[in-house]
């Protein structure tokens, strides 16, 4: 199997755009510590002890930490669980069940963007924000054409998946560049 991504990071919410938590900046990524998951390894339950512990170190704050690793070689089960977990947070922030199942078809577009394209895996976040629920996936890719997934692709080419991500969220929001590609897809709260 795949080694995941270092430093699964918490995440301070101001409202808008996660950031990383305060101490981070200390040489501690986030909950994950110096080295990452690859030190906590794939057990979901060190993880949350991990994360449990994060988020009492930083009591006083407002702190979010919703977060899934993805790496190349994670099985199918693990990856189905990880859109399981996104659509189960939808689900707490009042997104309706037609629009969890866009949520879910469109993370898992991404993702399997992430796992074909890249070597190092990504991360994918999701929070509420007033009127919408934004999922965030970042990965070490980098896209070059600025209108992939914005143009309809031909039948038999291949693409169709951003394409389709583009037609099923509210919003699609896309930065990339040798650092690596930020993918941000809202979807309106039901009221917002």
């Amino acid at each position: 199997m795949g080694t995941p991504p270092r430093g699964t990071s918490g995440t301070v919410d101001d409202g808008e755009t996660p950031r990383q938590a305060p101490g981070a900046s200390e040489g501690r990524p986030g909950p994950a510590g110096r080295d990452g998951l690859s030190q906590l390894g794939r057990n979901p339950a060190r993880i949350t002890l991990a994360l449990t512990s994060f988020a009492g170190q930083h009591a006083g704050h407002r702190i979010r930490i919703v977060t899934e690793p993805l790496w190349p070689g994670r099985s199918d089960a693990e990856t189905a669980e990880v859109m399981k977990h996104e659509a189960r947070y939808a689900e707490r922030a009042g997104l309706p069940a037609d629009r969890r199942a866009d949520l879910v078809l469109a993370v898992s577009e991404i993702a399997a963007n992430t796992l074909a394209h890249t070597a190092a895996g990504g991360t994918v976040h999701i929070w509420a924000s007033g009127p919408e629920l934004i999922c965030q996936v970042h990965d070490s890719g980098w896209i070059t054409d600025p209108m992939a997934g914005r143009r309809r692709p031909a039948p038999d080419s291949p693409g169709q998946g951003l394409w389709v991500v583009n037609h099923v969220c509210d919003l699609v929001e896309t930065r990339s560049g040798p650092a690596g590609t930020t993918t941000r897809l809202r979807f309106r709260l039901p009221g917002g």
